[in-house]
């Protein structure tokens, strides 16, 4: 009795200490965890801003800037137009008589030469025996027997189709051959192409 009597005189009993120092702890345990939260941050929020800003900013919705940059623009370019080509004017071919001179002359002189209708040598002076080789020409060739050179003679002179001065086979009856032994004849003439055109010979039917 004396024992209960001094503890009680002393203080609070244990069990009750004990109780009060059960709630005081309590206490401060929730005063420690209001504070932590207070302090913590959402942690779902956290993530949020987080991938927020680790996520790449989609092109469509990129922020648009003040002055955004203008993509060149190439300028077309033209086609240029094709210049035609200046057709050449034809030569024009000269008419030659006599009294006329130079390399034109020459030229016509050297053809009838080639062709059995002139002797001797181009000189470029058309004379008396050009003028007369460019007749007789003229009257084998079936053209106008004028002894002036012109187009259509000088076409024909430098052509492939005119016919030569050669010599010819002329027979009893007046028929010119172009070989001897044309028709089986016997007995003939020879004589130039021109001569036999000028004595009225006829040109044999198998010749040319």
């Amino acid at each position: 009795m004396a024992r209960k009597q001094s503890a009680t005189k002393k203080g609070f009993p244990r069990w009750l200490m004990i109780g009060l120092g059960v709630l005081a702890f309590i206490a401060i345990v929730g005063e420690t965890s209001k504070s932590n939260d207070t302090k913590m941050p959402d942690r779902s929020a956290v993530n949020t801003a987080a991938e927020i800003t680790a996520a790449p900013m989609d092109a469509t919705t990129a922020i648009p800037t003040d002055n955004p940059t203008a993509t060149p623009t190439t300028a077309p370019t033209s086609t240029p137009i094709p210049t035609a080509t200046p057709t050449p004017a034809p030569t024009e071919i000269p008419t030659l008589k006599k009294g006329s001179t130079g390399p034109e002359v020459k030229k016509l002189q050297q053809a009838l030469i080639d062709e059995g209708y002139l002797k001797g040598t181009a000189d470029g002076d058309f004379g008396d025996k050009t003028r007369q080789a460019v007749k007789d020409f003229q009257l084998v060739n079936g053209l106008t027997e004028d002894g002036v050179a012109g187009p259509s003679t000088l076409n024909k002179l430098y052509s492939y189709y005119c016919r030569s001065n050669r010599t010819v086979y002329v027979s009893n009856n007046n028929v010119y051959h172009g070989s001897s032994t044309c028709s089986g004849m016997k007995e003939y003439t020879t004589m130039t192409l021109v001569d036999a055109i000028r004595k009225g010979c006829k040109m044999h039917e198998n010749c040319n």
